[in-house]
């Protein structure tokens, strides 16, 4: 019923889009702020879309991830956020992603500074491009400098493997115990042919 509703109004609906857009945006700036509980409130909002992605092709979990911030990415977590697949399948891209990125920035920043007009445009500093482009440059930077400092988590605890089907399993763990500083996302698991 609340689906026909809807669809009935597509005032209602786009706004109910817009709204979510805006929330999401309003993710990533919180994220990218480390505040805490500016994300607990916006990861509960109606039509968030917590795997949407930003201008740079990222999560709100990979944003998180990247800056080092594991009690928000514990929360975005347990909210239903994942990673981008493309991180998931090769952990080296994360690092090549990042720094594509901040050489590109600091690309278009040697660009702004070096044309005098568009320095004479902005009559306020915090609204010219620079400082947008300082911004993005600390945030790419502080990226890096957690993809350099992190360490690849012990083994899991507490392993158990249940069998589903004929085709399937069912494998469950827990953290390290040296683990409570950082957040684990992901375990790779192969398959053994030896006994």
């Amino acid at each position: 019923y609340a689906r026909k509703l809807l669809s009935s109004h597509p005032d209602r609906t786009k706004s109910q889009q817009n709204a979510g857009k805006q929330d999401l945006a309003a993710l990533f700036d919180a994220i990218e702020l480390s505040w805490y509980s500016k994300v607990c409130s916006l990861v509960t909002s109606p039509g968030l879309q917590i795997n949407g992605l930003n201008e740079d092709g990222m999560t709100p979990l990979d944003v998180a991830l990247l800056l080092g911030d594991t009690p928000v990415a514990r929360v975005l977590q347990h909210h239903g956020a994942v990673e981008s697949l493309r991180y998931m399948k090769d952990p080296g891209v994360r690092y090549q992603h990042v720094l594509a990125l901040l050489q590109e920035t600091e690309i278009n920043r040697t660009n702004v500074l070096s044309n005098p007009c568009t320095l004479s445009i902005a009559s306020d500093p915090s609204d010219s491009k620079s400082s947008d482009t300082d911004q993005k440059l600390w945030k790419y930077h502080r990226m890096l400098s957690t993809l350099k400092n992190t360490v690849l988590p012990g083994m899991p605890q507490r392993v158990s493997v249940s069998v589903l089907s004929s085709s399937s399993i069912k494998v469950e763990c827990y953290e390290p115990a040296d683990c409570k500083h950082s957040l684990i996302t992901q375990y790779r698991v192969q398959r053994s042919s030896c006994p």
